[in-house]
């Protein structure tokens, strides 16, 4: 029977857990308007990665998040569900 290899372990909320998988997979930028229960999300990429930036409302974050993602970068944008009807113009238009 093969022993199982140990490693360092964290206990997480699903928040943190998707900015630490943010972190991760390279991100360079990350935007959110802050509103339960995505907020954490952004204060935590803040901590680990530090490049992180608060939006006035849901559209601008996202345009933000489009547009760095078309300059190439890695780019997420975190909202809360009812936020996407704010950001709904940008999020239909960036398919274009």
């Amino acid at each position: 029977m093969a022993k199982a290899k140990t490693s360092n372990q964290a206990l997480l909320s699903g928040n943190e857990a998707l900015a630490y998988g943010a972190y991760e997979a390279g991100l360079s930028v990350a935007c959110a308007y802050p509103g339960t229960p995505s907020t954490e999300i952004l204060e935590h990429f803040a901590e680990i990665a530090g490049k992180a930036q608060w939006s006035p409302n849901e559209k601008v974050a996202l345009e933000v998040g489009v547009g760095a993602a078309y300059g190439k970068a890695r780019a997420i944008v975190t909202m809360k569900h009812v936020g996407l009807n704010v950001a709904a113009d940008p999020f239909v238009n960036s398919g274009l």
